[in-house]
């Protein structure tokens, strides 16, 4: 899956790719998702713009496409007379021009996945390429940031059906299945543990290719479940242990201060790196699992094999000796122990704020879920909501306006009831917003906040066929005599049965083991590879021999030879 914000900017210096993402998505916190100010469900964010110089811009910015797409359905946006009046002007200026995109895509092997992303309130007029049924590409301009109630704003709202939840997080409950392993269709970002009470923490290991511990020294055993994420990143590798907060039950606390490379060996250092645990993963699988280092690496990597139809780990019990994080200290665990689980970011851990809310079982849009109740009765509602995906109906059916607002003719918790006058009104305004949302908008759907679907899917590396094709050039630039540059078509071949078909998962697997997992090492790996390997057309290197005789240096012979016949 490849993704980025609905706005492009230059990343400021330093800036991580999380921050960047959140910069190009400012939300108003008055309209934020899952739930706004009066109580009913809300699909997305509002997304804040202003063309204003003294803020940061110098031209007028285009709201683009956040992945490869087909267009559902679009509203050219009226013009400014009607949308300065009533029923688009309910409570402001708003305007009505909006784009459903829908967008497949691959996040694993087999694992092909389609979800939806809506841009709500674009104003002026929608780039041409816009048409139903068309194609829009990644960063394509698609419309300009229009007015909601008078602010500068559009709404931006990512959603999926039952099917695509289960591929996308792998489950539909609210948290994760912690007494199994999770997936191995798709694994990628961090790497979890989940460490059941009774776990053992030893002081220090000799022999960090063995098992044994009889002969260490126990320095604690866990009395609640621990929750450990190994993170690497620029070469570091970081261990951060949480347990579960005794009041907020949602909510998990840091155990201890994240420990950075605190396993690096020197003497896995040959390159002169520095303990750096990442960049010397190679090192440390040849000296702990000799008998098989791909697989140790894979142990190292992912805490357990997950390519295990190509890689046994020799001996079978082979260890992963990792310092961890107690309470009140932090002692080495063998996290290849099969009572400890584990999982990546693709299983959407619970204990790292991913929660699946399904608790508000009627059809309207008003939020009835237990579960946000009491986030909001609690006051943490705002710091947990980003990671909470939401079962609702969609909001912009026409047909089932009454099914999802006449609760607002009747008095709540939250709200008087609404005058039989002001239901018209906000009947006919909502009604201008509507459009025809075919079967999408018949039952519930899953809805995510987009910054955070947006930053977690970019840590998804895994491409798909059509996102491989895009690496590879349409043409080139051949030197076809002195100072006689020509331009020539490049000829790609991916069709069934093809070698860039036949190698796309082996491709994509060997990424996700080596760390080959962000923009830049992928430009540097693929970049290379793919032009070395004739796009994509052969795993051999050839090479042009050509022999001469030494007296008279005449060419004796000519050949192209392949790499592999060297041995």
């Amino acid at each position: 899956m490849i993704i980025s914000p609905p706005f492009i900017r230059p990343r400021n210096e330093g800036e991580c790719d999380a921050s960047w993402v959140e910069r190009m998505i400012p939300t108003d916190l008055n309209r934020d998702f899952p739930v706004n100010r009066s109580g009913s469900w809300h699909g997305g964010v509002h997304v804040l713009h202003t063309d204003n110089p003294d803020e940061g811009y110098n031209r007028i910015e285009f709201v683009r496409a956040i992945a490869d797409g087909e267009v559902v359905s679009f509203r050219a946006p009226s013009n400014t007379e009607r949308r300065d009046a009533f029923p688009l002007n309910i409570n402001g200026r708003t305007d009505d021009g909006y784009i459903l995109l829908k967008h497949k895509t691959e996040i694993g092997e087999s694992c092909s996945v389609v979800y939806y992303s809506l841009y709500m309130h674009l104003r002026d007029r929608l780039s041409p390429a816009i048409r139903e049924g068309g194609k829009v590409w990644r960063k394509d301009r698609i419309g300009q940031n229009g007015m909601v109630d008078e602010n500068n704003a559009f709404h931006f709202q990512i959603f999926c059906d039952n099917e695509n939840m289960l591929k996308l997080t792998g489950r539909m409950l609210p948290e994760l299945d912690v007494t199994r392993d999770g997936r191995t269709d798709t694994v990628y970002g961090d790497i979890h543990f989940y460490l059941p009470a009774g776990t053992r923490f030893y002081e220090s290991v000799a022999d960090a290719a063995s098992a044994d511990t009889d002969r260490l020294n126990l320095v604690h055993t866990s009395a609640e479940a621990l929750f450990v994420s190994m993170t690497f990143e620029k070469g570091d590798c970081s261990m951060i242990t949480r347990r579960q907060n005794i009041t907020i039950g949602a909510h998990f606390d840091t155990v201890g201060e994240p420990l950075v490379n605190i396993d690096a060996n020197q003497i896995d250092d040959i390159r002169r790196l520095g303990l750096k645990y990442e960049y010397n993963l190679y090192w440390t699988a040849k000296r702990l699992y000799p008998q098989n280092p791909s697989a140790g690496f894979e142990l190292l990597r992912f805490g357990r094999i997950i390519s295990t139809e190509y890689e046994t780990l020799i001996p079978a019990i082979a260890p992963l000796w990792r310092t961890v994080n107690f309470p009140g200290g932090s002692g080495l665990v063998n996290l290849a122990s099969s009572d400890i689980k584990k999982f990546s970011d693709a299983d959407f851990p619970h204990w790292t704020g991913w929660r699946m809310v399904d608790d508000d079982m009627d059809n309207n849009s008003q939020c009835n879920s237990a579960f946000i109740t009491g986030l909001q009765e609690s006051g943490n509602l705002s710091d947990l909501s980003s990671r909470l995906v939401c079962h609702f109906p969609l909001e912009w059916n026409a047909d089932t306006f009454e099914q999802r607002y006449s609760w607002l003719k009747n008095n709540n918790d939250d709200t008087q009831a609404m005058s039989d006058e002001d239901y018209e009104r906000l009947k006919s305004h909502v009604l201008a917003l509507c459009f025809d949302t075919g079967t999408l908008g018949t039952g519930r759907l899953w809805h995510f906040h987009p910054v955070a679907f947006i930053t977690h899917f970019r840590r998804c590396c895994w491409l798909s066929k059509s996102e491989l094709k895009q690496i590879v050039p349409r043409n080139l630039l051949r030197m076809a005599g002195q100072n006689d540059y020509r331009w020539e078509a490049i000829i790609y071949r991916d069709g069934v049965g093809s070698l860039a078909d036949n190698i796309r998962t082996h491709i994509n697997r060997a990424m996700q083991k080596h760390l080959i997992t962000t923009p830049l090492r992928l430009a540097c790996f693929l970049g290379n590879g793919i032009q070395e390997t004739g796009w994509l057309g052969t795993m051999e290197e050839g090479y042009r021999y050509t022999e001469r005789d030494p007296r008279t240096h005449q060419i004796v012979r000519r050949a192209l030879l392949n790499k592999s016949d060297f041995g």
